[in-house]
């Protein structure tokens, strides 16, 4: 494979990224491919996080993910296209059920915005936090 990648492209220099080394298990975004028609408004990053599950140096170096479930994600993300999540509140995208819980509590499951179904969570309804959409 060396050999062959030799053969083809050389010995390449790859200019190192000044942006910083994602660490393994770090939360991250990952870019949303636009294509020619779609709008501008819509968030050039997804709503769903993911975990780096490891760092591969072949070259300029790139980045195999998982998500919160432990499933791992077909493809590698270079550097670019990825983005480190610190600090993040998550958007509900509607309310499906409610219940009160044996102890009392009154929760609610709920659809994240941009999370696949297999996320819909119970979850206490005082956690949900109003935002001012004006």
């Amino acid at each position: 494979e060396d050999r062959i990648w030799n053969r083809l492209y050389g010995q390449q220099q790859f200019i190192p990224s000044k942006k910083k080394k994602l660490e393994k298990g770090q939360k991250v975004r990952i870019s949303n491919v636009k294509g020619s028609f779609d709008k501008g408004y819509v968030p050039n990053w997804s709503e769903e996080h993911f975990l780096v599950q490891e760092r591969k140096e072949k070259g300029k170096p790139v980045y195999k993910l998982t998500d919160k479930s432990n499933e791992d994600l077909k493809g590698a993300w270079y550097r670019e296209e990825v983005q480190p999540i610190e600090k993040n509140k998550y958007l509900v995208e509607k309310v499906i059920r409610k219940r009160v819980s044996p102890t009392g509590q009154r929760e609610v499951l709920v659809k994240w915005k941009g999370w696949p179904t297999k996320f819909n969570t119970w979850i206490e309804e005082t956690e949900l936090t109003p935002i001012d959409t004006n």
